[in-house]
């Protein structure tokens, strides 16, 4: 079931077309990967259950890329340098794979 941010984002995007989707859309992107993200980094770091730590563990390098991608997208369609969690992120050391 979706969530209200989610069918609030549905609503706008509907309303919109051309450059304003576009950039609405990657602007949700971004949102949802950086909470995708720091849900990802909770797991790991604080879950209980080994198994889904290590599902987090490997989902986590995807969504970080995933989220690079939509930075970099906004900064080519905006002139903006990327900001944001990605941006900022080393890569991952081994050890947390």
């Amino acid at each position: 079931m979706p969530q209200p941010d989610q069918v609030e984002a549905k609503k706008r995007l509907e309303s919109l077309s051309g450059t304003a989707f576009n950039t609405e859309y990657l602007a949700v992107q971004l949102a949802d990967h950086q909470k995708t993200a720091h849900l990802l980094e909770w797991e790991i770091n604080a879950g209980q259950d080994p198994a889904v730590q290590q599902l987090a563990k490997d989902a986590l390098p995807v969504v970080l890329e995933h989220l690079r991608q939509v930075q970099a997208l906004i900064a080519e369609t905006s002139g903006a340098p990327p900001q944001g969690l990605a941006a900022a992120s080393p890569v991952m050391p081994a050890n947390r794979r």
